[in-house]
């Protein structure tokens, strides 16, 4: 988690001292639109989050950093996955601290975007532990280990 929180934090950072790109700035129309419906798709949330996460490395410019996010995503299993207890109120809330990272990025404040962007993944992390946790109350057993 240390490692993505930096390289994370870092390209919100650098993202931006540069501004939004064309396709970050899709992203975020996408995000607003998925924000504005009453019924939210939990799956198309997660795809559009995991698309302004790609582009966000993309708006930094720094082709190292990108390489880097990618790698440590094929390494840690990261790579797309489903959250299938996702709530949809967390969902929700993703949705809007993309936004917010966004408008950090818009106003060209990198220290806000870099915060933001920390309290996302903290928070995207405690709610992996909790479905994690959901999923082992649901099917006793599954994932222990004993010595």
């Amino acid at each position: 988690m240390n490692c993505g929180l930096a390289l994370e934090g870092m390209a919100a950072y650098l993202a931006a001292t540069r501004g939004p790109t064309e396709p970050l700035r899709q992203c975020a129309g996408e995000l607003r639109s998925i924000q504005s419906r009453e019924n939210i798709d939990v799956e198309e949330a997660q795809q559009v989050g995991w698309a302004f996460h790609d582009e966000l490395f993309r708006a930094t410019g720094n082709g190292r950093l990108a390489q880097s996010y990618d790698n440590l995503r094929a390494q840690s299993g990261l790579a797309l996955q489903k959250m299938r207890q996702y709530s949809v109120e967390r969902t929700r809330q993703a949705v809007s601290e993309h936004l917010d990272i966004y408008a950090a990025i818009e106003a060209h404040d990198p220290d806000a975007a870099q915060q933001r962007m920390w309290r996302h993944l903290s928070s995207a992390f405690e709610a992996r532990l909790t479905a994690l946790g959901a999923i082992r109350t649901q099917y006793p057993g599954q994932g222990d280990h004993h010595a």
